[in-house]
């Protein structure tokens, strides 16, 4: 089926299908009708609500930090939960993420309501304002977290897309090979669970970081529990034979029992090489127990969830005249590829 058939061409400034194929990036167009360009006028209360597999986090995140920022703002309040965009189950993709994770939205809600819209005292204004919670861990913080990162480097002998074991995530900055793999369009890395997928939430993504067109680097099994809240990145450095390429980033749990669950990720699209690459990759909140391990896998593509690079051919252009091509992902001491990642002390 075509991109843009004819009956879209006919009826479709009904809606957005245009606009997305006329500015496919991010830049003026899209900024515009940013909402953040609003930002600064709201002088309202608001409850941001989110879940870190819902694909609305990022703009939910975003609000909050613009509006919790400014005194004029009105107070703002954060709860974030191991949910996708709704419902708020404590069950998502399989995973049981206990009772810290129970729906009590709706409550909630009719709290926040009742103090600025009846004047009631709910006690609200008495809690902390932003809460989250992931995988029988629960915080309650007075703000966003802005910590340093834990940076992690990426070392490997040159073999982390033919075992899942061989790349390494460490502290130190050993000296380190160069990882490759082979992009085909006709056998495109495929993507599982995570915020834009269905069904979103967590997943299972082992036989995924078996193939040889995905580069893993994990950490040692966890010595004591690890607590992340914040912000994510990876820093890498790619070349590639072909002038536009892909990124996907996935940092998973590498559970005791093998199963390997995504905790967020990242995707970038590029017209050339860059050194290095910044990929942000989504936030997360989560409790590592002791014994798990911390996994980057780095890829070309995420099939099933985002459409596979065009490499700039026409609107509409044909998967099938797209060749093959070759990335070198070169986590060299010299280069230092990392994960920076938002390591906190859990609250008391």
């Amino acid at each position: 089926m075509p991109a843009l058939p004819a009956v879209m061409r006919r009826f479709g400034h009904y809606g957005h299908y245009l606009d997305w194929l006329g500015h496919p990036e991010p830049g003026p167009f899209w900024e515009r009708l940013s909402p953040r360009h609003e930002a600064t006028s709201v002088r309202l209360p608001a409850l941001h609500i989110g879940g870190w597999y819902d694909g609305m986090l990022t703009g939910t995140l975003g609000a909050y930090r613009a509006l919790a920022g400014r005194a004029d703002a009105g107070p703002q309040r954060l709860v974030v939960g191991p949910w996708v965009h709704i419902p708020w189950a404590r069950e998502v993709g399989g995973l049981d993420f206990g009772a810290a994770a129970t729906n009590r939205i709706d409550q909630l809600q009719l709290r926040w309501f009742d103090h600025w819209l009846k004047g009631i005292d709910t006690g609200l204004l008495a809690e902390p304002p932003s809460g989250f919670s992931r995988w029988a861990a629960r915080a309650r913080l007075p703000a966003w977290p802005e910590r340093p990162p834990r940076i992690l480097h990426l070392t490997s002998a040159g073999r982390a897309g033919l075992d899942p074991a061989e790349g390494k995530l460490v502290e130190a900055l050993p000296p380190s090979g160069e990882d490759a793999l082979v992009y085909d369009p006709w056998r495109p890395t495929p993507s599982s669970g995570g915020h834009a997928a269905y069904p979103p939430g967590p997943s299972d993504r082992r036989t995924i970081d078996a193939r040889s067109d995905v580069l893993t680097y994990t950490t040692p099994a966890l010595e004591a529990d690890l607590h992340l809240a914040g912000d994510v990145a990876a820093e890498l450095f790619i070349a590639a034979d072909q002038p536009s390429f892909d990124v996907s980033a996935v940092l998973a749990e590498v559970r005791p029992d093998g199963r390997v669950v995504n905790l967020t990720e990242g995707y970038a699209r590029l017209d050339h090489a860059a050194a290095p690459i910044r990929l942000g990759m989504r936030a997360t909140c989560a409790r590592l127990a002791r014994g798990s391990a911390l996994r980057l896998a780095v890829a070309a593509a995420a099939s099933q969830r985002i459409r596979q690079c065009r490499r700039r051919h026409a609107p509409g252009g044909d998967a099938a005249h797209r060749p093959s091509y070759h990335h070198a992902l070169a986590p060299a001491w010299r280069r230092r590829a990392v994960a920076a990642l938002p390591a906190v002390v859990p609250p008391p």
